[in-house]
């Protein structure tokens, strides 16, 4: 508990953090902004506020995700991460087309003067450092909880520093009299944004579709085919809310194993798969090895019948062509029983009956049994474990 209290205080101050250092740069370069006329500087303003509003918005998502799991919210609240960094990627974009628009208009004639000077400069390189800083450490808290929205923030902060470089390479371009470098770096800043937005809403729309994370995956398969005691495993599924990973999935192991045994086995796949240093819930389903080799199992089946058979040999003269084929559980039997020329066909029938009954007994309800009588040829003597020319098909 201790862990995770000090887990929540510390992303709690890093967002506060940003949220103060992103008021700082939006009110500074509004003030630049409006005092030179320069698009580019006004439009990364308009980027910062809307960081500003995006690291508020990660700020009450902190507050919210670590929350636990509820009645109404069974697997917690940590896709409230996933919505705080959507949102902050559809206010990206919607500034994109703004300074897109308005930059297209200055560049087909709209005039605006512009003045540049030291002031604006001095700003816009104090902003590339505290952004730089904010990003980091946005990053490094980012990566240390597995959280989505600080990763959000830092990307909001780290396009700042690109974005910022470019507006200062347009205003010495002005500098110099080439006054089509400031929208044109306006739509530079929109282009950097629009980018660093769309990679950052599909990440988050394939958190909220519960797309499997990959790697994570492939580590959870590597981990559990490491187990000599899983015989195989099928239906993993894996669904991440907030730095918390789902996982459930379907264990084969030995029929024979005994229950016990059976716990101990998926405990420890459970915590192996804690080992991979990933927040996990895992829910292991143990369920008895199903064999694909149908001809062994055939094999198997035809030896039991053979024993039963033979078992009652002192009531049929011999039995060949036996062959066995199974079709999903059920097991079909096929044999000729080689009778006494002089057995009526009641006995013959009531024999048939006796000998499906006890196979199905011994072995399964399932079997079908289809018996093909023939009177024995020349002499005929009672079938025994020694003498009974057994044929089977293969």
């Amino acid at each position: 508990m201790v862990n995770l209290q000090a887990e929540i205080k510390e992303k709690k101050r890093v967002a506060l953090s940003s949220v103060i250092a992103a008021i700082f740069l939006t009110l500074a370069k509004f003030a630049v902004g409006l005092t030179t006329g320069s698009l580019g500087i006004i439009s990364e303003a308009l980027h910062s506020t809307l960081d500003l509003g995006a690291a508020i918005i990660t700020y009450f998502a902190m507050k919210i995700t670590d929350k636990p799991a509820d009645e109404l919210h069974r697997y917690g609240h940590g896709k409230v991460e996933s919505i705080a960094a959507l949102t902050e990627a559809l206010l990206l974009l919607f500034t994109c087309i703004w300074i897109t628009v308005e930059a297209i208009e200055r560049i087909l004639g709209k005039k605006m003067d512009i003045e540049v000077n030291l002031i604006s400069f001095a700003v816009l390189i104090g902003a590339i450092l505290i952004d730089i800083s904010r990003a980091h450490a946005l990053s490094k808290a980012a990566k240390k909880y597995q959280s989505s929205a600080l990763a959000a923030d830092a990307l909001h902060f780290s396009s700042d520093v690109l974005s910022t470089i470019v507006v200062i390479a347009g205003l010495i371009f002005v500098q110099f009299g080439f006054s089509m470098a400031d929208p044109l770096a306006a739509i530079g800043v929109a282009i950097l944004v629009a980018i660093a937005s769309i990679k950052l809403a599909i990440k988050t729309l394939d958190s909220l579709m519960d797309k499997v994370p990959q790697e994570v995956e492939d580590e959870v398969k590597k981990s559990i085919e490491s187990m000599s005691n899983v015989k195989d495993f099928h239906k993993l599924r894996l669904r991440r809310s907030g730095k918390q990973i789902f996982i459930d999935l379907h264990v084969q192991l030995d029929k024979t194993t005994p229950f016990p045994d059976v716990h101990k086995i998926t405990t420890s796949i459970e915590k192996k798969i804690s080992e991979l240093g990933y927040s996990t819930d895992v829910i292991v389903h143990p369920e008895p090895i199903i064999t694909n080799n149908k001809k062994d199992e055939e094999k198997i089946t035809r030896k039991e019948i053979t024993e039963i058979l033979t078992s009652h040999s002192d009531k049929y003269t011999d039995f060949h062509n036996l062959s066995v084929k199974k079709i999903g559980e059920d097991v079909f039997v096929n044999v000729h029983l080689v009778v006494p020329k002089d057995l009526n066909i009641a006995k013959a029938h009531n024999l048939c009956n006796h000998l499906e009954k006890d196979i199905a007994h011994n072995l399964s309800p399932s079997v079908k049994i289809n018996i093909h009588v023939e009177p024995c040829n020349g002499e005929c003597k009672p079938c025994s474990n020694t003498n009974c020319a057994i044929s089977t098909n293969k």
